[in-house]
């Protein structure tokens, strides 16, 4: 708005993660896109974004914090993070949006032997971590999933490394699976 009244001078560029955030009212005022994969930059090419505006940069993992996680035992940080030893544990970690799936991996924990614990790190919404608090109660799974929320980077790493299972629960007919870029698949790898 600011800008198509010339009240703004500032460059404007977009991050895009799914296709449905475009705006083609709001192109002609937008200098340039950042897109996280090669189907969101088909997709702009596709509605007429010249190809010197998009710039694909997909989501990266800091390859050395992982490298040096890899030194620890895992023993060890199932102690300093308070873990059973004698379980199978299984993690995921990132956002808790809908869109993620969570509900479908804590339900699936009906079908496991009692000896498996779900850790889930992440949420960043009061609401998401509400929604998968009560999914979990609901469910009567509060002995075999442990929500832990928002955990700093080091420490999730830390968290993923005491595992025996890293999960991606994503949906092949969420937006995510179209648009992303396997960000959490490169993380857990």
């Amino acid at each position: 708005w600011l800008k198509a009244r010339s009240l703004l001078k500032a460059r404007i560029f977009v991050e895009l993660h799914e296709a449905r955030h475009y705006c083609e009212a709001a192109d002609p005022h937008i200098d340039g896109y950042i897109v996280i994969s090669e189907a969101l930059r088909e997709f702009l090419f596709s509605v007429g974004v010249r190809g010197n505006r998009v710039l694909l940069a997909p989501n990266a993992v800091a390859i050395e914090t992982y490298q040096r996680a890899h030194e620890l035992n895992r023993d060890d940080l199932r102690a300093e993070l308070g873990l059973p030893d004698h379980q199978i544990i299984a993690c995921y970690t990132g956002q808790l949006y809908k869109s993620k799936n969570v509900e479908v991996m804590i339900e699936a924990m009906k079908y496991l032997e009692r000896d498996v614990t779900l850790l889930i790190a992440g949420g960043q919404t009061r609401r998401d971590l509400e929604r998968i608090r009560a999914f979990i109660e609901d469910h009567a799974l509060s002995s075999s999933v442990r929500l832990l929320g928002q955990q700093p980077a080091e420490k999730t790493v830390r968290i993923q490394m005491a595992s025996d299972v890293l999960v991606v629960p994503y949906s092949p007919a969420s937006s995510i699976a179209q648009w992303g870029s396997p960000l959490k698949l490169s993380e857990y790898l």
